[in-house]
């Protein structure tokens, strides 16, 4: 017979806590369970550390531009990982970590993609250089969620060229002209 009933030797003890130590305990348990699950879904670190609607649901531009912002903010983009297509090396996966460093979009950017929309600017710049800034960077990120995006559909689903455009109403905003009518409504902002 391989399974055999084991004699139980030992009697029961009563263990005595105070309530106040077992509602710490229990708090404490709860909170550790919370930080080890919290990792797993919303990117909270990566907010925006005011409180107020984020730039990137009412700036304008095109749904496309806005749709890959608000997945790469909530880490859905570039979605679930697999090999690589950007350098074709099937050890690596498509995290976020690693795109950043396989288009080595940070040095593009000078700073982590979080950081940049984090820093969006609520109003259109007023110096050229600000102006230079914002479009040069935002074109250069929206080139990278665009190859990213493109790079993560299966093969046989071709990402649609005509999502991807240089004349970004956001461009536009930031040089001071109208944007194009490719926006997607805005969102009341105080």
């Amino acid at each position: 017979q391989l399974i055999t009933d084991l004699p139980i030797t030992r009697t029961t003890r009563e263990i005595y806590i105070h309530h106040t130590d077992l509602k710490l305990q229990t708090n404490q348990f709860l909170l550790d369970q919370w930080h080890l699950t919290q990792s797993k879904f919303v990117y909270a670190g990566h907010c925006r550390t005011t409180l107020g609607i984020d730039p990137i649901m009412y700036l304008p531009m095109t749904v496309h531009e806005r749709s890959r912002l608000i997945r790469w903010r909530m880490g859905w983009l570039p979605g679930k990982p697999q090999a690589c297509r950007n350098c074709n090396q099937i050890d690596n996966l498509t995290t976020q970590l690693h795109v950043t460093i396989c288009f080595q979009i940070c040095e593009n950017l000078d700073m982590d993609i979080h950081a940049f929309l984090n820093s969006l600017p609520k109003s259109p710049p007023r110096s050229s250089a600000a102006k230079s800034y914002w479009r040069n960077h935002w074109i250069v990120l929206q080139q990278f969620l665009f190859n990213l995006e493109s790079i993560c559909l299966p093969p046989d689903e071709p990402i649609d060229p005509a999502t991807y455009t240089d004349q970004s109403p956001f461009v536009a905003w930031v040089n001071g002209s109208s944007p194009s009518s490719t926006t997607t409504p805005f969102l009341a902002h105080a």
